[in-house]
């Protein structure tokens, strides 16, 4: 059988002319060309295989797993780690790990880093409202535990009095003689639920350290100077618990930032939350943080007159906080024609109004009035109407003089602007 010649692809030798006849020489170089071509491929094989058998066999190592190593803080015993956190007083320390967390979240740490950001620091001369701000915004520190750490710093204060009795218990006590021992029966239980629930401000925190000698009874609370409130306690909605905690502290002389955050607009907010839900207490501490701040303006006495009809206790919260500033318009026409429109239905409340805007206009309001305390009493008057933050019954603005009020309102943290001759 003859072979027929092919073009292979690759080859770039230039074409032949192929005869019509071959020759047996040239037929035998052929078929011993292609008969040699499976050798050479053989061959090639041979070498391939001698080559794999000579070389070294790969092994498969098996892949270890990496675990990663547990963080030297965390291997710690729990009571090495609360030890440390104590001491160095770093908020952050529980942030870093959810286990660093559940481990300083117990009830014994979060009292016993207040008592020493709160209680202990009370006699140092430096500021620690940095630290007292950041521990407030926390959201374990609430009304509850607010109390259990005034009870726990109310007994460490009769069991160590370090301090003169008359420093720190007011006008229960007279002299400069340190006390021994105080007992319980001496002292006016400031740390009782139920005075802090219906809480009278001179007997929390009033402006002894500035007039007169006796500071104020719960000045061992230990908060310091410029404090900031938290934005968690300036809105609604409200509760008896969230109410008397914000009112706590606008007694302790709390304040907003109003530089670094939006504390401003959130209390307004609040403020308005919480004269549309009737909340008394919530009402007379952020009129009195606005008022301090020159935020409290007309459109809260006008969701208090228009949307909720006027309640008297609460617009004069209003009225009394805004005549200092004057940042209300006292002549605002729809609060003069709800009042016109209420006198012509029979509704005393119209000439309420009407002569509460006149006295708030020329700074003549005064807090408790002699009508209201002998038609109510003064017993009943106080029950019904929550107390001023910064002063209890009988703050009168025309019995004080202005550098009074201006103290008042330095202690909230903006100084006044009104023109003394």
């Amino acid at each position: 059988m003859e072979l027929t010649l092919i073009r292979i692809r690759g080859k770039r030798k230039s074409s032949r002319s192929i005869p019509g006849s071959y020759s047996s020489s040239t037929t035998s170089s052929i078929a011993s060309s292609h008969a040699t071509t499976p050798s050479f491929i053989a061959s090639s094989k041979r070498a391939r295989k001698s080559k794999s058998a000579n070389a070294k066999p790969k092994y498969h190592h098996r892949k270890v797993r990496i675990e990663s190593s547990t963080p030297c803080l965390e291997g710690m015993p729990i009571e090495l780690i609360q030890a440390i956190f104590l001491y160095s007083m770093n908020l952050a320390l529980p942030c870093s790990s959810r286990a660093l967390a559940t481990i300083l979240s117990s009830e014994h740490v979060c009292l016993e880093f207040c008592m020493r950001a709160f209680y202990i620091t009370r006699n140092k001369p430096e500021n620690f409202s940095k630290l007292q701000s950041k521990l407030l915004q926390c959201k374990f520190l609430d009304w509850p535990f607010f109390l259990k750490y005034t009870r726990k710093a109310h007994h460490e204060v009769l069991t160590f009095p370090t301090e003169p009795c008359d420093q720190l218990y007011g006008d229960w006590f007279h002299g400069d003689q340190l006390c021994e021992k105080v007992t319980s029966e001496t002292i006016h239980g400031p740390m009782d639920p139920g005075l802090l629930t219906n809480l009278i401000p001179r007997r929390i925190y009033p402006l002894g350290h500035f007039i007169g000698s006796n500071p104020g009874r719960l000045n061992y609370l230990g908060f310091a100077r410029g404090f900031f409130i938290p934005e968690k306690l300036l809105h609604g909605p409200w509760t008896t618990e969230k109410a008397s905690f914000l009112y706590s502290l606008v007694c302790l002389h709390g304040q907003i930032d109003l530089e670094g955050s939006l504390a401003g607009e959130t209390a307004k907010e609040g403020l308005y939350d919480a004269i549309r839900q009737d909340c008394q207490r919530a009402v007379a501490a952020l009129a009195t943080i606005l008022g301090s701040t020159k935020l409290l303006t007309t459109e809260a006495l006008r969701v208090a007159v228009l949307e909720r009809g006027c309640d008297e206790f609460i617009v004069r919260h209003l009225l009394f906080n805004a005549q200092i500033f004057s940042t209300m318009d006292f002549h605002d026409p729809t609060l003069w024609n709800w009042a016109r429109q209420a006198e012509d239905l029979g509704n005393p409340k119209g000439f309420w109004l009407r002569d509460r805007l006149r006295m708030a206009d020329y700074f003549n309001l005064s807090w408790w009035e002699e009508k209201e305390l002998e038609m109510k009493g003064s017993k009943r008057l106080t029950s019904e109407l929550v107390p001023l933050p910064y002063w209890g019954p009988g703050f009168n603005p025309l019995e004080v003089q202005q550098e009074y009020l201006i103290e008042v309102y330095r202690q909230h943290g903006r100084e006044l602007e009104l023109g003394l001759n």
